[in-house]
């Protein structure tokens, strides 16, 4: 179990967006009981299961996220180039049953926030909610 994180152990990371402009990180605690974050968090577990649980470099499309995840498709959809320009996911395009789509995996900035930012009692709750998602199908 992670211990839980005190400011005090807060480092500054420096990030460039992708107009090049570069920034700081600074510190602030973020709420996880709230659809937001809830929703975003249970999309990157998805991912991140994937990458380093299951050794799978490939991603997933929109549609298999939400069905991964139990998340709202209207609200990932509008969301999820969101996450990509902030560094927590990666696009790519794959060809699916004929047709071009993208393709979504987890960042370092999406493990980042995954292993150092989530409270370890928010990780297991969404774990379980992502559990039950998969038993209902």
């Amino acid at each position: 179990m992670k211990p839980k994180f005190d400011m005090g152990q807060f480092q500054s990371r420096h990030f460039t967006n992708k107009k090049g402009k570069p920034f700081r990180t600074k510190p602030h605690f973020a709420k996880f009981n709230t659809i937001h974050n809830a929703t975003r968090t249970r999309v990157y577990m998805v991912l991140y299961w994937r990458r380093f649980k299951l050794k799978l470099n490939t991603g997933l499309t929109l549609g298999q996220l939400v069905d991964e995840s139990g998340a709202k498709y209207k609200y990932v959809k509008t969301r999820i180039a969101r996450w990509c320009a902030w560094g927590f996911l990666q696009r790519r395009f794959t060809v699916k049953n004929g047709h071009a789509v993208f393709s979504y995996s987890i960042a370092e900035r999406g493990v980042h926030f995954i292993r150092d930012v989530v409270p370890t009692e928010w990780l297991e709750k969404y774990a379980q909610m992502i559990r039950d998602t998969r038993k209902t199908k």
